[in-house]
């Protein structure tokens, strides 16, 4: 009982760090595609802006049915629509209920794999992307990340 009390603790923690504004608040689009982004481990630029994420995202043939909109916030609708793109299952309770930054970083842990393996999964297959893959997070069992040449 005290390992996992000190392992929840540990886990809300990093959650808590990991997310970007305050647990509590609700994420935008646009915000979320820099997470999603940030999870594939794919290279933009450090600059890289929420519009940047989003094209990125929408060239892998990551969108919404209704499409991204940075400013609008993300709907737990549109989270299951992303996550079933990429191979994951998630059956809104309500469906225009607002997902928090803690939510969406929970989501983004826990499916993260998903994210990386069907970017990797698209970078493989047409590299038309202008991104790099980085070495280091490379999913267990790829004997190697695939490259993209210029």
């Amino acid at each position: 009982m005290k390992n996992f009390l000190i392992f929840s603790f540990v886990l809300f923690f990093s959650l808590v760090i990991f997310s970007q504004g305050e647990p509590s608040e609700t994420i935008t689009q646009g915000k979320f595609a820099l997470k999603v982004v940030k999870v594939m481990k794919a290279k933009l630029p450090i600059e890289a802006t929420e519009q940047d994420a989003v094209a990125f995202l929408e060239t892998l043939g990551l969108t919404p049915s209704e499409g991204w909109n940075i400013s609008k916030k993300l709907t737990e609708k549109v989270m299951a629509e992303i996550l079933v793109i990429v191979g994951g299952n998630l059956s809104p309770i309500k469906p225009e209920a607002l997902i928090t930054n803690l939510k969406a970083d929970q989501i983004l842990q826990q499916h993260g794999n998903l994210f990386r393996k069907f970017y990797l999964t698209k970078v493989a297959a047409d590299n038309k992307t202008e991104s790099e893959i980085i070495d280091e997070g490379a999913l267990k069992g790829v004997a190697a990340s695939p490259t993209i040449e210029k």
